[in-house]
């Protein structure tokens, strides 16, 4: 066991960050996911993803080099990543075009119903975001820009060492993904966009929207038209819930124990939470609905990173001689 700025490593061995239930869970959904995807017709096309893929023993090769011979947790973690981006997005993106083929009814009418019921006017939000240029601006650049965020919140906890809050938030991540896909086709829904029949003259400022873009190939793999999953060229399927909410909780979470970045962060995951309903053509009850999911999969990933570490400080604590 070697210390290094603070983490405890074992000199030859992977970092553990992806925690092993991490890992361990992506081979589940990846087995389910292209289990699923067979036994109801569907082909993979790897697309540019298979030059990324390539990558991949590169990736471990390097991550396993600063664990052995060069001992550097942050850069061997860095490499880990990587590796876990890939796995996430070989399981994940798939399932969703799988779950969204169930073909199950549309509840888009019970979503409405739910936002109605807490007095919250869809169309007037997306009319209002769209006929101010500056805020239709920002809020759709926050949308697009969710995601990068999260990438800057795994390398703002490397490089400080917060390695536990990370291990925390890539489980968080992965197990509230798939239920998010998962719960996506058991209860489908075609979004806002489609539902108030919301037409591309009435766009205004946001001018093309993330909201309406995978409408195409929604309807494709609900009538049984397509097929094929393209990783090249895959779109955002999921209504409810969100998995937009989803990223923004947890990163705004990951953040959180980081002094100069707390509030920046906190209040760029309030805002994405916001823009998700006109941009991304979101019901409340989608928002509602992922925000809610992030926060039970963060609670039950902190509780188990919590008992690894009583467990791990068990092991190390010295045996007692006998007659004490």
């Amino acid at each position: 066991m070697i210390h290094h700025d603070g983490v405890a490593v074992l000199r030859g061995h992977f970092p553990a960050v992806p925690n092993p239930l991490t890992w361990w869970l992506l081979l589940v959904m990846g087995t389910i996911t292209f289990g699923l995807g067979l036994a109801q017709g569907f082909t993979l096309k790897l697309g540019t993803l298979a030059n990324a893929l390539v990558l991949t023993p590169g990736l471990l090769a390097m991550a396993l080099f600063y664990t052995r011979w060069r001992l550097n947790p942050k850069i061997s973690i860095t490499f880990m990543l990587l590796v876990f981006v890939l796995a996430k997005a070989l399981v994940l993106a798939p399932m969703s075009y799988v779950a969204t083929a169930w073909n199950l009814p549309l509840v888009d009418d019970y979503f409405a119903a739910f936002d109605a019921a807490l007095g919250f006017d869809w169309v007037a939000v997306h009319k209002f975001t769209a006929s101010i240029h500056w805020f239709a601006t920002v809020s759709k650049f926050a949308y697009l820009t969710c995601g990068y965020v999260m990438f800057l919140a795994w390398a703002v906890l490397v490089w400080t060492g917060q390695h536990e809050r990370l291990s925390v938030m890539l489980l968080a991540l992965l197990t509230s993904g798939f239920v998010t896909v998962v719960l996506s086709g058991l209860i489908p829904g075609e979004a806002a966009y489609a539902y108030y029949g919301i037409k591309p003259e009435q766009y205004g400022y946001l001018g093309t929207v993330p909201g309406q873009v995978f409408v195409h190939d929604f309807y494709a793999l609900r009538d049984g038209s397509l097929r094929m999953i393209d990783m090249g060229s895959l779109e955002g399927i999921c209504t409810f819930p969100s998995f937009h909410a989803v990223v923004a909780v947890i990163t705004g979470w990951a953040f959180a124990a980081t002094r100069w970045l707390r509030w920046p962060a906190g209040i760029f995951s309030a805002f994405v939470l916001f823009v998700t309903l006109p941009v991304g053509g979101h019901y409340l009850a989608d928002v509602v609905g992922g925000a809610a999911i992030a926060a039970l999969c963060i609670a039950l990933a902190w509780r188990y990173e919590l008992r690894g570490q009583r467990q791990h400080a068990s092991a190390l604590m010295p045996l007692a001689p006998e007659g004490t």
